[in-house]
């Protein structure tokens, strides 16, 4: 599975880059998502979606987490992740968590590390809430 991989994958270089960590995270995460979202308002004359990579990655992540509450702040923090997700995939930051030698004085980079613990949290929801799923449809 793609995805254990990928979760595999951001635990190894944790200790290396928390920026990365994040990338292998959402990655885990993303390639669950079908290619084709149901939920999204399709273009009549392109058949494509109006819903972005980012409000598809919302919908999804909102729709296996069953057990938290998913109000606006969720969302939010959502759209941080990915937007986070797509600077550091193709090189236009990292956390500064990664950039300083004496990061744990930092206020930023303490929020920074709790970001990393939120989404690793999501991401271990996200993944088991989406094997349960896709086992109970199995044995329909």
């Amino acid at each position: 599975m793609r995805s254990a991989f990928w979760y595999y994958h951001a635990q190894k270089v944790l200790p290396f880059s928390q920026s990365a960590y994040i990338v292998g995270i959402i990655i885990a995460i993303e390639v669950l998502m079908p290619k084709k979202d149901d939920t999204s308002n399709i273009c009549e004359k392109c058949r494509r979606s109006f819903d972005g990579p980012t409000k598809r990655f919302i919908n999804f992540v909102e729709k296996h987490i069953t057990d938290q509450n998913t109000d606006n702040d969720f969302k939010k923090l959502l759209r941080e992740l990915y937007s986070f997700r797509s600077r550091f995939a193709h090189g236009g930051e990292l956390l500064r968590i990664d950039e300083e030698l004496l990061f744990i004085l930092n206020p930023v980079t303490s929020e920074e590390m709790l970001m990393i613990e939120r989404i690793s949290l999501i991401a271990k929801t996200v993944m088991i809430n989406w094997l349960i799923l896709k086992t109970n449809q199995s044995q329909k």
